[in-house]
């Protein structure tokens, strides 16, 4: 089965981290799918994206530092 893949381009502010999670914890607790169905990779910590045709869709997360 494909997944949802989520490629993270940063983290939120360590209070905000701390207390309610990460960028892609808000968006994985909002699909509400398995998590076996998703896939997160941080590219700006040196992540390689997976191949395109094992994802079914792709979200993008913020970042603070707006990319």
């Amino acid at each position: 089965m494909k997944s949802i893949l989520i490629v993270k381009l940063g983290t939120t502010l360590t209070k905000l981290k701390n207390t309610i999670g990460d960028f892609d914890d808000w968006i994985v607790n909002r699909l509400e799918l398995p998590v076996s169905q998703i896939t997160v990779t941080e590219p700006f910590l040196g992540s390689v994206l997976p191949e395109l045709q094992s994802t079914a869709g792709v979200i993008l997360t913020g970042s603070h530092d707006m990319v």
